[in-house]
């Protein structure tokens, strides 16, 4: 801010330095420690896919293209239903009713579908997460789904999918 007489004539300028050392420090990790976040869902066995409320696919790593037999490319953007068989539908709007009234769900037997049709029993837990301030997103979900081991289906324990809307 320049120092001025009464004639509008500036003597000189009075300014203020703060130090944001440990404020650029903080960001610095903050974006580190999101990187590797990212670099963790992204290159998981793990299927993980994030969702809105509506039911809309909004990301899909790698270990949900193994799980699921869809690539990201063909699930971003299309409804969860993808991978819910038919019969199972009314179950993803009973868990969204009640995500949305903040309730937690545990270890939710079912089926879901994989791109070819044929189906893996799998054990779901939902959490809701909460809303996301910097940029007012509506209230989102997480939820993991462990596939049941099941000798008719192949499939083993341990195929774990992270469903976290955006």
């Amino acid at each position: 801010m320049p120092d001025k007489d009464q004639f509008d004539c500036v003597h000189g300028w009075i300014a203020s330095i703060i130090d944001v050392t440990e404020r650029r420090q903080a960001e610095v990790a903050l974006h580190e420690s999101e990187r590797r976040l990212a670099a963790i869902v992204e290159f998981s066995d793990d299927a993980i896919v994030s969702k809105d409320l509506d039911g809309i696919i909004t990301s899909w790593n790698k270990g949900a293209e193994r799980v699921f037999g869809y690539t990201a490319e063909e699930a971003i953007g299309q409804p969860i239903t993808i991978v819910i068989p038919r019969d199972r539908r009314d179950e993803e709007r009973e868990i969204l009713t009640r995500i949305r009234r903040g309730e937690h769900i545990d270890h939710f037997e079912t089926v879901r579908q994989r791109k070819l049709g044929n189906s893996i029993p799998v054990s779901l837990t939902i959490s809701p997460i909460a809303r996301v301030v910097h940029n007012d997103r509506e209230p989102q979900l997480a939820a993991t789904v462990n596939a049941l081991f099941d000798s008719k289906y192949g499939w083993s324990d341990g195929l774990i999918v992270e469903l976290t809307p955006a």
